[in-house]
Protein backbone atom coordinates (compact mmCIF):
# COMPACT_ATOMS: atom_id res chain seq x y z
CA UNK A 1 0.00 0.00 0.00
CA UNK A 2 1.23 3.15 -1.00
CA UNK A 3 0.82 6.45 1.54
CA UNK A 4 1.20 9.71 0.18
CA UNK A 5 0.82 12.97 2.05
CA UNK A 6 -2.61 13.21 1.99
CA UNK A 7 -3.04 10.17 3.30
CA UNK A 8 -0.54 11.02 5.90
CA UNK A 9 -1.80 13.81 6.65
CA UNK A 10 -5.49 12.23 7.51
CA UNK A 11 -4.13 9.72 9.86
CA UNK A 12 -2.06 12.22 11.60
CA UNK A 13 -5.35 14.55 12.10
CA UNK A 14 -7.15 11.32 13.09
CA UNK A 15 -4.76 10.21 16.07
CA UNK A 16 -4.14 14.20 16.48
CA UNK A 17 -0.21 13.71 16.13
CA UNK A 18 2.17 16.22 14.73
CA UNK A 19 4.15 14.85 11.76
CA UNK A 20 7.46 16.81 11.65
CA UNK A 21 9.55 14.95 8.98
CA UNK A 22 6.88 13.55 6.09
CA UNK A 23 9.23 11.78 4.40
CA UNK A 24 10.40 9.10 7.34
CA UNK A 25 7.19 9.29 8.35
CA UNK A 26 5.39 7.77 5.45
CA UNK A 27 8.58 5.92 4.88
CA UNK A 28 7.84 4.12 7.91
CA UNK A 29 4.24 3.74 7.59
CA UNK A 30 5.04 2.19 4.51
CA UNK A 31 7.55 -0.31 5.86
CA UNK A 32 5.19 -1.19 8.70
CA UNK A 33 2.01 -2.12 6.45
CA UNK A 34 4.62 -4.44 4.06
CA UNK A 35 5.12 -6.03 6.84
CA UNK A 36 1.75 -6.43 7.99
CA UNK A 37 0.77 -7.80 4.16
CA UNK A 38 3.29 -9.95 4.20
CA UNK A 39 1.62 -11.40 7.97
CA UNK A 40 -2.05 -11.43 5.97
CA UNK A 41 -0.49 -14.20 3.42
CA UNK A 42 0.69 -16.86 6.09
CA UNK A 43 -1.70 -19.91 6.00
CA UNK A 44 -3.55 -20.10 8.93
CA UNK A 45 -6.30 -22.51 7.78
CA UNK A 46 -4.73 -25.57 10.29
CA UNK A 47 -4.15 -23.75 13.08
CA UNK A 48 -6.45 -23.77 16.09
CA UNK A 49 -7.86 -20.67 17.49
CA UNK A 50 -5.93 -19.79 21.11
CA UNK A 51 -8.25 -18.79 23.28
CA UNK A 52 -5.85 -18.19 26.26
CA UNK A 53 -2.08 -18.00 26.45
CA UNK A 54 -1.85 -20.41 29.17
CA UNK A 55 -2.92 -24.23 29.20
CA UNK A 56 -4.13 -23.70 32.57
CA UNK A 57 -6.68 -21.30 32.10
CA UNK A 58 -8.24 -19.32 35.44
CA UNK A 59 -6.97 -21.37 38.61
CA UNK A 60 -9.38 -19.76 41.34
CA UNK A 61 -9.42 -21.30 44.96
CA UNK A 62 -12.69 -22.00 46.82
CA UNK A 63 -14.31 -19.13 48.78
CA UNK A 64 -14.25 -19.68 52.51
CA UNK A 65 -14.96 -17.85 55.73
CA UNK A 66 -11.53 -17.07 57.30
CA UNK A 67 -12.93 -14.80 60.34
CA UNK A 68 -15.84 -14.52 62.12
CA UNK A 69 -17.15 -10.74 62.48
CA UNK A 70 -16.61 -10.88 66.53
CA UNK A 71 -12.80 -11.64 65.49
CA UNK A 72 -12.42 -8.48 62.97
CA UNK A 73 -14.34 -6.08 64.84
CA UNK A 74 -11.94 -7.07 68.31
CA UNK A 75 -8.89 -6.00 66.61
CA UNK A 76 -10.32 -2.65 66.18
CA UNK A 77 -10.73 0.30 68.71
CA UNK A 78 -13.19 2.18 67.47
CA UNK A 79 -16.41 0.60 66.54
CA UNK A 80 -19.93 1.04 66.91
CA UNK A 81 -22.50 -1.86 67.34
CA UNK A 82 -21.44 -4.40 64.13
CA UNK A 83 -19.56 -1.42 62.16
CA UNK A 84 -15.89 -0.61 62.35
CA UNK A 85 -15.10 3.36 63.08
CA UNK A 86 -12.92 4.86 60.11
CA UNK A 87 -11.09 8.42 59.38
CA UNK A 88 -13.37 10.41 56.83
CA UNK A 89 -12.60 10.40 53.48
CA UNK A 90 -13.22 12.83 50.91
Amino acid sequence: MKIDSEKLKYLSDLSKLDVINDKKMIEELETFISYMEILNNVDTEEVDILLHTSEYGNVLREDTESEKDSDVLGNSNLKDGEFIIVPKTV
